[in-house]
Parts: structure tokens; sequence; C-alpha cells
């Protein structure tokens, strides 16, 4: 495998402590813009402090959300140097499918994230599922819209 498992998950941190950055700032607007004095209810009918109170909510459950996965992911980063031979999270896992090889991050959270050419994948997720705790030599079968797509584990790490 060519990439090193504490590169990838120093640039997988870094993604989310700059998406935590951004997001907290805008957080902090909506919060600022809930309790606003103008964003007050002139009438029944006006919901502008409603609907920034709910952006606001929704905006800090993302804020927490994504410290809990730095922290997860700074406990991967801990455990790098760890040999894994499942498909567990925390694991590098290099998959063929037909003529093509995919690199991937197994983990608890942060599905879809991308770094280095590594997608992160979830154990939610069909791929995930059918992934977890396999071997490598394992193959997984994924039901997609295309019919079952087959995958070769040809490394964990």
């Amino acid at each position: 495998m060519d990439i090193q498992k504490s590169t990838l998950l120093r640039h997988l941190i870094e993604h989310f402590e700059k998406e935590l950055a951004l997001l907290s700032e805008s957080a902090k607007s909506a919060q600022e813009a809930a309790t606003h004095e103008e964003s007050k209810s002139e009438d029944k009918h006006d919901t502008r402090a409603t609907e920034a109170s709910y952006l606001a909510r929704g905006q800090a459950a993302r804020v927490a959300e994504i410290e809990r996965m730095i922290l997860e992911y700074k406990g991967y980063a801990e455990q790098a140097h760890r040999a894994m031979d499942q498909v567990q999270p925390g694991a590098v896992v290099l998959l063929q499918a037909e003529k093509s090889t995919s690199t991937w991050f197994f983990a608890q959270s942060g599905g879809g994230t991308q770094a280095l050419g590594v997608t992160v994948i979830t154990p939610q997720s069909p791929l995930g599922e059918a992934l977890a705790g396999l071997s490598r030599g394992d193959t997984a079968e994924v039901e997609t819209p295309a019919g079952v797509k087959e995958y070769l584990i040809k490394e964990v790490h």
C-alpha cells in the first residue's frame, strides 16, 4: 500500500479541523442571529426567531459531531502503528473490483470524506457492512442497482 496510515490520518484530522473552524464561526453567527433583538417575533405569524433558533441548534449539533469525529480520528492516529488483519475501525483497506483497485479507510464516522485519494467508509454503508470483519483474500459482495458487485480484499493495514 503506497500510503502511510499516519499521513492519511493527519490529513483527515486537518480536514475535520478546518470544517470545524468554519462551522463554529457559522454556528456562532446563527446563535447571535437567534438571540438578536431584530429576530424577536413581531406577531404570531413571524417565525424568524424560531427559524434562527433551529438553524443555531442544528449547527451546534454538527459542531459537536465534528468534535467527536476529531477525537475518534486522533484515537486511530495513536493506534496507526498497530497491525490489523481484519477490516475494522482504523483499518486502511485496498480493494479490487473487476480490473480497478481502490483504497478505503474504515471508520465509525466521517463516511464519504476523502483525503490523498482515499475515501472513508463506515459500517453503515452497504460496502462497509459487507467488509466488516473480513480479512485479506476474502471477497465481499454488495448489492448495487446494476447487480451484485464483488470486491476482493487485497490488503488490510
